[in-house]
């Protein structure tokens, strides 16, 4: 058989991973990759659509700001939920909402750092007096969920949301505005939404696109220490670290941190350094993720566009260690990273599920096409729907390569889009030209007529889906 044999050729690589369960959001998400200012606020592209705003109040004592423009008469949802991480149970921000048209008595008792827009009045947005606690099932998390409130404006006009907290303590939150759930939002946010249920540490900036000017907190006896000091570890013998990143089936990655003349001492936080101990910080492009008190930490993703990773030590009382003014760090190359993994081309190999497929790929001359940098997503049609085909439309095709070619390529789009993404998008572009419709029927994803039968096959350069029929351009 023709299939089989092309297959046989190309089939030396023998990675396989394992596809993994996706899931799907309501609300448009969005995250506060800049601190948000009355001079810099969040836009809301249509208050009649339902957004969710992940956002942080820090450092002390922040004040975040979204403007939305409304009619007059129109009703906007504005809603509240904190994510359940432990010790955010009483964090409750305060709300707000200034236009005109609205009272100026209740002005005078907001705080001085919450700003005002010129002429304008203001209300308390009314959350309840406790939040319920929530499971979303969409984005399988658990929130504690405040009152939802209906503004409504009293004339068509740009509106603004402030919020803050009374005692300004430190808190993530999810801002939502807008009630007609309408698939869309940032995929960025949507890849990195795990760091809303991990906890703000103050001197620990949540920011990617703002530098906090300064990173220093106060510890419990009101000290304060500041990360842009450093520390010389001369007393005894120099710490040494080294950083391992190792790939997993998958798509996260387990990170190793190894030292010598070092140890990690969690019990110790918070103390007056001492020779030999402390603990580490994990930094993506020089954005802190995590401080690190174990020799193994777990990474469930990297960002689409990362560059590196860093490890390196840190004193008790956080300062960053030193061997002659160079602080004492180790950094892994991604793209060394991504070299170790499968790219899609070879986990398609290695799955006898896509043996037709691959088999096509190679008389198409697509293998090194698809071997490249990308990212890609692969919309892959399974033997069995290749096997669905009119009979010798197959062998037709392996004889037509022009044919070929423009086939497969219209099972390939740029990027990479996981299958719950499929929630925000209504077509995509392929390599071929044509575009493809994609729907949602409940937890089901179609690819013009075809399902996704075997979702999110990660590799180092893209994404495999597993269609159950063999997508027609429309052309043909």
């Amino acid at each position: 058989m023709k299939l089989r044999s092309l297959f046989l050729m190309i089939s030396g690589l023998l990675v396989l991973v394992n596809p993994t369960p996706s899931v799907a959001l309501a609300h448009q998400p969005y995250c506060e990759n800049a601190d948000l200012t009355a001079s810099d606020p969040w836009q809301v592209p249509d208050a009649t659509i339902s957004y969710a705003y992940f956002g942080n109040l820090y450092p002390e004592p922040d004040v975040d700001y979204f403007t939305f423009e409304a009619s007059g008469g129109q009703e906007v949802l504005l809603s509240l939920s904190i994510p359940a991480i432990d010790g955010q149970e009483n964090f409750a921000p305060a709300m707000a909402v200034f236009g005109p048209g609205l009272d100026t008595d209740m002005l005078s008792a907001l705080p001085e750092r919450v700003t005002v827009p010129k002429g304008q009045g203001g209300m308390l947005v009314p959350l309840g007096d406790e939040p319920e606690y929530w499971y979303e099932p969409f984005g399988k998390r658990y929130y504690w969920n405040w009152e939802n409130y209906f503004f409504k404006a009293p004339e068509d006009a740009a509106y603004t949301v402030v919020l803050w907290h009374p005692e300004q303590q430190l808190g993530r939150y999810s801002f939502v505005i807008g009630s007609e759930e309408i698939f869309g939002g940032d995929q960025e946010c949507m890849a990195s939404m795990d760091a809303y249920w991990t906890p703000l540490v103050a001197g620990e900036n949540p920011y990617r696109d703002t530098v906090i000017a300064a990173d220093a907190h106060t510890h419990a006896d009101g000290t304060m220490h500041d990360h842009s000091d450093l520390l010389e570890a001369s007393a005894g013998p120099a710490p040494f670290v080294d950083l391992q990143v190792i790939p997993l089936d998958d798509g996260g990655y387990n990170v190793r941190v190894q030292t010598l003349n070092f140890t990690f001492a969690p019990h110790h936080v918070g103390r007056e350094p001492a020779a030999g101990e402390g603990h580490a910080h994990l930094y993506i492009d020089g954005v802190k993720i995590a401080r690190i008190y174990g020799e193994w930490y777990h990474l469930e993703s990297l960002p689409e566009d990362a560059e590196m990773i860093t490890v390196g030590l840190y004193a008790n009382n956080h300062q960053p260690l030193a061997i002659d003014g160079v602080k004492i760090t180790d950094t892994v190359m991604i793209a060394d990273i991504m070299a170790m993994e499968p790219t899609i081309v070879d986990i398609a190999v290695a799955d006898d599920r896509f043996e037709s497929f691959v088999a096509a790929l190679a008389a198409a001359d697509l293998v090194d096409t698809l071997q490249g940098e990308g990212p890609f997503t692969v919309f892959a049609p399974t033997d069995e729907a290749f096997e669905a085909l009119p009979e010798g439309t197959l062998d037709a095709l392996l004889e037509d390569k022009v044919a070929l070619t423009d086939l497969l390529l219209y099972h390939v789009i740029p990027g990479k889009v996981l299958a719950a993404d499929g929630v925000i998008l209504d077509e995509a572009g392929t390599l071929q030209g044509e575009r493809v419709a994609v729907t949602v029927e409940g937890d089901k994803v179609k690819v013009n007529e075809s399902q996704i039968i075997i979702p999110d096959i990660e590799g180092s350069n893209g994404v495999i889906h597993g269609v159950d029929a063999v997508l027609i351009p429309k052309g043909k």
